[in-house]
Protein backbone atom coordinates (compact mmCIF):
# COMPACT_ATOMS: atom_id res chain seq x y z
CA UNK A 1 0.00 0.00 0.00
CA UNK A 2 1.50 3.45 -1.00
CA UNK A 3 1.20 6.62 1.37
CA UNK A 4 0.18 9.58 0.49
CA UNK A 5 1.92 12.90 1.56
CA UNK A 6 -1.16 14.73 1.77
CA UNK A 7 1.02 17.77 2.93
CA UNK A 8 2.96 17.97 0.03
CA UNK A 9 -0.17 17.42 -2.47
CA UNK A 10 -1.74 20.64 -0.50
CA UNK A 11 1.15 22.43 -1.15
CA UNK A 12 1.24 21.64 -4.83
CA UNK A 13 -2.01 22.44 -5.65
CA UNK A 14 -1.77 25.64 -3.70
CA UNK A 15 1.14 26.42 -5.47
CA UNK A 16 -0.08 25.51 -9.12
CA UNK A 17 -3.49 27.87 -8.15
CA UNK A 18 -1.01 30.65 -7.43
CA UNK A 19 0.41 30.85 -10.78
CA UNK A 20 -2.54 30.59 -12.61
CA UNK A 21 -3.47 33.38 -14.16
CA UNK A 22 -0.23 34.97 -14.41
CA UNK A 23 1.24 36.07 -18.59
CA UNK A 24 4.81 36.25 -19.93
CA UNK A 25 5.53 37.76 -23.24
CA UNK A 26 8.81 38.85 -24.40
CA UNK A 27 8.85 41.90 -27.06
CA UNK A 28 11.57 43.16 -29.55
CA UNK A 29 12.01 46.65 -30.68
CA UNK A 30 15.06 48.14 -32.33
CA UNK A 31 16.71 51.80 -32.00
CA UNK A 32 16.89 53.78 -34.91
CA UNK A 33 19.55 55.68 -36.18
CA UNK A 34 17.91 58.95 -33.99
CA UNK A 35 18.55 56.48 -30.75
CA UNK A 36 14.72 55.47 -30.79
CA UNK A 37 12.97 52.57 -29.67
CA UNK A 38 9.19 52.27 -29.68
CA UNK A 39 7.04 49.33 -28.45
CA UNK A 40 3.59 48.33 -27.40
CA UNK A 41 1.92 45.40 -26.39
CA UNK A 42 -0.22 45.06 -29.86
CA UNK A 43 1.73 42.40 -31.70
CA UNK A 44 0.58 39.99 -28.68
CA UNK A 45 -2.15 41.43 -26.36
CA UNK A 46 -2.15 40.91 -22.42
CA UNK A 47 -4.47 38.45 -21.22
CA UNK A 48 -7.35 40.08 -19.31
CA UNK A 49 -7.74 40.07 -15.27
CA UNK A 50 -4.25 39.03 -14.47
CA UNK A 51 -0.95 39.59 -13.53
CA UNK A 52 1.78 39.85 -16.21
CA UNK A 53 5.63 40.51 -16.73
CA UNK A 54 6.04 41.71 -20.04
CA UNK A 55 10.13 42.16 -21.37
CA UNK A 56 10.98 44.39 -24.04
CA UNK A 57 14.50 43.74 -25.94
CA UNK A 58 16.22 46.74 -27.33
CA UNK A 59 18.89 46.17 -30.05
CA UNK A 60 20.57 48.06 -32.69
CA UNK A 61 23.22 49.97 -30.41
CA UNK A 62 26.85 50.25 -30.43
CA UNK A 63 29.12 50.01 -26.96
CA UNK A 64 29.27 52.78 -24.96
CA UNK A 65 27.61 55.20 -22.21
CA UNK A 66 24.06 56.13 -22.67
CA UNK A 67 21.50 58.73 -20.98
CA UNK A 68 17.71 57.20 -21.30
CA UNK A 69 14.72 58.62 -21.30
CA UNK A 70 11.55 57.12 -21.62
CA UNK A 71 7.79 57.05 -21.11
CA UNK A 72 5.12 54.57 -21.35
CA UNK A 73 1.38 54.75 -21.89
CA UNK A 74 -1.44 52.03 -20.76
CA UNK A 75 -4.91 51.62 -20.80
CA UNK A 76 -6.51 49.14 -18.21
CA UNK A 77 -3.33 48.58 -16.82
CA UNK A 78 -1.83 48.87 -13.51
CA UNK A 79 2.16 48.73 -13.27
CA UNK A 80 4.05 47.55 -10.02
CA UNK A 81 7.38 48.01 -10.94
CA UNK A 82 9.29 48.68 -14.00
CA UNK A 83 13.29 48.19 -14.28
CA UNK A 84 15.69 48.95 -17.56
CA UNK A 85 18.95 46.28 -17.29
CA UNK A 86 18.13 45.86 -13.45
CA UNK A 87 17.52 49.75 -12.88
CA UNK A 88 14.03 50.42 -11.25
CA UNK A 89 12.35 53.63 -12.33
CA UNK A 90 10.08 54.86 -9.58
CA UNK A 91 6.43 53.99 -11.04
CA UNK A 92 5.25 57.16 -9.44
CA UNK A 93 6.69 59.19 -12.13
CA UNK A 94 4.41 57.51 -14.58
CA UNK A 95 4.26 58.06 -17.79
CA UNK A 96 8.07 59.73 -18.30
CA UNK A 97 11.25 58.35 -16.84
CA UNK A 98 15.05 58.59 -16.68
CA UNK A 99 17.69 56.18 -16.32
CA UNK A 100 20.51 58.26 -16.50
CA UNK A 101 23.92 56.64 -17.35
CA UNK A 102 23.84 53.14 -19.04
CA UNK A 103 26.36 51.16 -20.05
CA UNK A 104 25.82 49.55 -22.99
CA UNK A 105 27.79 46.16 -24.16
CA UNK A 106 27.72 45.23 -28.10
CA UNK A 107 25.73 42.58 -28.56
CA UNK A 108 23.72 42.48 -25.35
CA UNK A 109 20.31 43.84 -25.60
CA UNK A 110 18.86 46.55 -23.08
CA UNK A 111 16.04 44.76 -21.27
CA UNK A 112 13.19 46.80 -20.09
CA UNK A 113 10.90 44.72 -17.51
CA UNK A 114 7.56 45.66 -16.82
CA UNK A 115 5.20 44.13 -13.87
CA UNK A 116 1.61 44.66 -13.21
CA UNK A 117 -1.96 43.52 -13.35
CA UNK A 118 -4.49 43.23 -15.97
CA UNK A 119 -7.31 44.96 -15.76
CA UNK A 120 -10.85 43.78 -17.50
CA UNK A 121 -11.46 45.47 -21.05
CA UNK A 122 -8.42 45.57 -23.53
CA UNK A 123 -6.01 45.98 -21.29
CA UNK A 124 -2.21 47.35 -23.05
CA UNK A 125 0.74 49.19 -23.00
CA UNK A 126 3.05 51.26 -25.62
CA UNK A 127 5.81 53.81 -24.83
CA UNK A 128 9.38 54.34 -26.27
CA UNK A 129 13.38 55.21 -25.04
CA UNK A 130 15.07 57.62 -25.98
CA UNK A 131 18.89 57.29 -26.05
CA UNK A 132 21.58 59.63 -26.44
CA UNK A 133 25.44 58.70 -26.49
CA UNK A 134 27.71 60.59 -23.45
CA UNK A 135 30.85 61.76 -24.99
CA UNK A 136 33.98 60.11 -23.45
CA UNK A 137 36.31 62.15 -21.67
CA UNK A 138 38.71 62.00 -24.57
CA UNK A 139 36.40 63.69 -27.02
CA UNK A 140 35.76 66.59 -24.28
CA UNK A 141 40.18 66.64 -24.56
CA UNK A 142 40.10 67.13 -27.68
CA UNK A 143 37.17 69.79 -28.78
CA UNK A 144 39.58 71.75 -25.70
CA UNK A 145 42.61 71.47 -27.69
CA UNK A 146 40.95 72.18 -30.63
CA UNK A 147 39.87 75.66 -29.23
CA UNK A 148 43.03 76.38 -28.01
CA UNK A 149 44.73 75.93 -31.42
CA UNK A 150 42.05 78.26 -33.04
CA UNK A 151 42.42 80.65 -30.03
CA UNK A 152 46.27 80.60 -30.65
CA UNK A 153 45.77 81.07 -34.38
CA UNK A 154 43.44 84.38 -33.64
CA UNK A 155 46.15 85.83 -31.55
CA UNK A 156 48.85 85.24 -34.09
CA UNK A 157 46.77 86.96 -37.01
CA UNK A 158 45.99 89.81 -34.45
CA UNK A 159 49.13 90.57 -33.84
CA UNK A 160 50.24 89.99 -37.34
CA UNK A 161 47.79 92.51 -38.14
CA UNK A 162 48.76 94.98 -35.83
CA UNK A 163 52.55 94.86 -36.39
Amino acid sequence: MKIVNYKSLTAAAGLSLACFGAFAQTYASTFNGAGLASFNSNSDPLATSSSFTATVNFTGLASGTYDVIGDISASMVNFSSVSLDGHAWNVTNFPQFSFGYLEVTANQPLQLVLTGNSLTGNPNFSGSLQVTAVPEPESYAMLLAGLGAIGLVARRRNKADSA
